[in-house]
């Protein structure tokens, strides 16, 4: 395979053997790039193959066609190559690539104005998901969400870090993005501590990766 070419053109002889072939009469066709005529050349003859192996043409090479002005363009800086196997497909893997919080929204020590509510946006093959009102506490260091993921089930698990608490409570919104999601419909499960019920929380929604 040519991968790299020079500006020049020289002669060579190929030869190939083909054995074990069955006596009787064979149409055979060897067709080549012609850089003389610069373009796709084939010669055909018929042979006979005897019972002791042995091959007998019966035509003679056709001759090469004289190009004219038109039909020989000027070579090329470079013959042309053959282009190599594309890289095999990189499978997706789902996995969380941005995520990040904000608050207090509201003063310490006061629970958020409304209940905990989520929007989800799906763009390709990427997820985004929005958890608005979160009630967490007031001198957390960071709101962190993780991802698991069981064949078309999506674990989403959202968790304050607060080595240090306060006595008080404020509220926050805290987003992710998922990407690299294969094409299928998924069931979003969305886990977290709610501190107003003093309890876990789940909320479940469907969507479609097309």
């Amino acid at each position: 395979m040519l991968t790299v070419g020079c500006d020049c053109i020289c002669c060579y002889d190929v030869e190939a053997t083909i054995v074990d072939l069955t006596p009787g009469n064979y149409t055979v066709q060897f067709c080549w790039f012609d850089y003389e005529t610069w373009g796709e050349r084939c010669d055909v003859q018929e042979i006979e193959v005897s019972q002791q192996g042995e091959a007998r043409s019966s035509g003679t090479p056709s001759p090469a066609p004289e190009p004219t002005a038109q039909d020989r363009p000027e070579a090329p800086s470079m013959a042309p190559s053959i282009p190599a196997d594309p890289p095999p497909l990189t499978p997706l893997v789902p996995h969380v690539a941005d995520q990040q919080y904000y608050g207090c929204l509201r003063d310490e020590s006061l629970p958020c104005p409304e209940p905990d509510s989520f929007i989800f946006t799906v763009e390709g093959n990427t997820l985004h998901v929005l958890h608005e009102n979160a009630t967490y506490n007031c001198c957390l260091d960071e709101i962190v969400i993780s991802l698991s993921v069981e064949d078309d089930l999506l674990i989403l698990t959202e968790e304050e870090i607060a080595p240090m608490p306060c006595w008080c409570i404020c509220c926050f919104e805290a987003e992710v993005t998922i990407v690299d999601l294969p094409p299928r419909v998924y069931t979003v499960e969305f886990h977290w501590f709610d501190y107003e019920t003093w309890q876990e929380q789940c909320y479940v929604e469907e969507i479609v990766i097309e």
